[in-house]
């Protein structure tokens, strides 16, 4: 999907949202495969405000299967496509549907941006959080996710003002 598709579909926004509790006490990491798994992509309620439908979380865990993941978000929020190769650390695999959340694994990438996603989870820093980014529609109170339209990436983040990476 391209910006100019996000023109002609009006009902539809870029929603970025900070995961409070990605890191859940069930997060595995296999270095030597470089696999992540188990890791809180999306729940009901972000700490930005929004408050996702059980329906539409349910409908959207598919919708993850083989995105992106990335360090940081894109330079320009407003253009949510526009990334680099560089910052790419792997993809999601096995989204799910759990517990009211949308949980998945990452694969993640032999590059110098998987094994600083690597070194960063190893560190246990507080600091980093994951974000995911969705074009979403919203119901009559903007606060509330009635749909998912598309997922565009997860971004591992430093400093996320809303982020906690303890549970």
């Amino acid at each position: 999907m391209s910006d100019t598709v996000l023109d002609e579909l009006p009902d539809v926004v870029p929603i970025t949202e900070h995961i409070a509790d990605w890191r859940g006490p069930d997060l595995k990491v296999d270095f030597t495969g470089r696999l992540v798994t188990d890791v809180v992509l999306s729940g009901p309620v972000s700490r930005n405000g929004h408050r996702y439908t059980e329906e539409a979380l349910a409908q959207a865990a598919p919708l993850y299967d083989r995105k992106p993941v990335f360090l940081d978000h894109a330079p320009n929020l407003a253009k949510p496509f526009e990334r680099s190769m560089r910052d790419l650390v792997g993809s999601v695999l096995q989204p799910r549907f759990e517990g009211g959340r949308i949980r998945g694994d990452i694969q993640v990438l032999d590059t110098e941006a998987g094994r600083v996603f690597l070194a960063l989870i190893d560190s246990g820093n507080p600091a980093v959080g994951m974000s995911h980014v969705v074009l979403a529609q919203r119901g009559r109170d903007p606060q509330i996710v009635e749909r998912i339209q598309d997922v565009v990436s997860v971004d591992a983040v430093v400093f996320p003002a809303t982020t906690l990476t303890t549970s």
